[in-house]
């Protein structure tokens, strides 16, 4: 467990840390906040030996990522995906919890639940990555999936309405989210692209005091040290 007298930490959540585009943003994100904060990254499954090798050291998981929830079956039957896939990522969230504590900032990425419980059971700042709004994915062909995608569709709305900050990678999807959660929120998602700076920070300064600005993320975590002044 990190000292959390001396040092401030970040965490983030991510469902599956495989090899994946997702995966290798969540991953590059970490290792760029690394070089100046301690980063713990929870996530419901990561196979040693299906994954970036930068989350292994000498072939074994490296020890700012934790497995858990992998008990959580990834479907019912090959159905109730979504369902699934947010109950490993909620139990990898309130272990966090249980385990560490509450983090300064929790990056949350494609799970919905998780920005719930941090909320409820937290005060870290939430922020959410939008690869693309999950409502919008999805086919509705019968009774059944438009029943069974009703709560989901709430949470979805309910926790962009919750989460601090909301991230997305581009014009197209943060129109794609502005269509999706006029309902629940008129804020607009914050754009991120690049989402991760690989050249060498050059600055000291910090956003939520435990950001790096510059570090990761890229610009967006420069143009204010000031929570209230997020661009968001």
């Amino acid at each position: 467990m990190y000292n959390h007298a001396t040092r401030q930490w970040i965490g983030l959540v991510h469902p599956d840390l495989g090899i994946g585009g997702a995966e290798r943003l969540i991953v590059d994100i970490a290792l760029e906040l690394a070089r100046n904060d301690r980063v713990m990254l929870y996530t419901a499954h990561h196979d040693t030996k299906h994954c970036f090798k930068e989350t292994l050291l000498e072939g074994e998981r490296v020890h700012w990522i934790q497995e858990r929830g992998n008990f959580i079956p990834t479907s019912i039957f090959g159905f109730c995906h979504v369902l699934c896939s947010n109950l490993r990522s909620a139990w990898a969230s309130l272990r966090m919890l249980f385990e560490l504590g509450s983090p300064k900032t929790v990056i949350i990425d494609q799970a919905i639940m998780p920005v719930l419980i941090f909320r409820l059971f937290s005060k870290a700042q939430v922020i959410f990555y939008c690869h693309f709004p999950d409502k919008l994915l999805t086919r509705r062909s019968s009774i059944l999936r438009r029943l069974y995608r009703l709560p989901f569709d709430a949470l979805e709305g309910l926790a962009m309405k919750s989460a601090h900050h909301v991230l997305v990678n581009s014009k197209f999807t943060a129109a794609a989210y502005a269509a999706a959660f006029h309902g629940w929120t008129r804020r607009p998602p914050a754009l991120l692209y690049p989402s991760v700076r690989l050249n060498k920070c050059k600055t000291s300064a910090r956003d939520f005091d435990s950001i790096r600005a510059g570090c990761a993320l890229h610009e967006i975590f420069v143009r204010s040290t000031a929570h209230d002044n997020f661009p968001s």
